[in-house]
């Protein structure tokens, strides 16, 4: 149960904050919300469930939500100081979601580690699906 205040915290930072560079034109240093409050909690639930389909121990989960949230919460402030391009933001993102992808490897086994691929990847694919359909709004 402890690990609920950490799952809330990653889901709300990984779904309020765009992995990549915002697309739509916002006030300086104003956040484009990607989901609603209701599409956040259902994400959160989804998440939960599929971080325990991935049957960590406890020691194993709580390192891999440190190791997680240590790279979500960079990830969404690479933004903050408005200095670099979209480009950019992109690229310091892909490179810090590696070197997650990297440590998470190393405490995981390997059908575990493809289960946080697999995660990850319909994570990014729902912003990226999201921001296309806000940007042809």
């Amino acid at each position: 149960m402890k690990l609920v205040k950490p799952i809330a915290t990653f889901i709300c930072l990984i779904f309020s904050i765009a992995f990549y560079a915002q697309e739509a034109p916002v006030e300086k240093n104003k956040k484009v919300e990607i989901f609603t409050p209701q599409e956040r909690d259902n994400l959160q639930v989804w998440f939960h469930e599929k971080v325990k389909d991935m049957k960590l121990g406890m020691e194993v989960e709580e390192e891999y939500f440190s190791i997680v949230l240590y790279h979500i919460v960079k990830i969404t402030r690479l933004d903050d100081k408005k200095t670099l391009t979209k480009e950019e933001i992109r690229d310091k993102a892909k490179t810090l979601l590696l070197k997650q992808n990297k440590e998470v490897k190393g405490i995981l086994t390997e059908e575990q580690y493809a289960k946080h691929l697999s995660i990850f990847g319909d994570i990014i694919k729902s912003v990226h699906n999201r921001k296309t359909q806000q940007k042809d709004n």
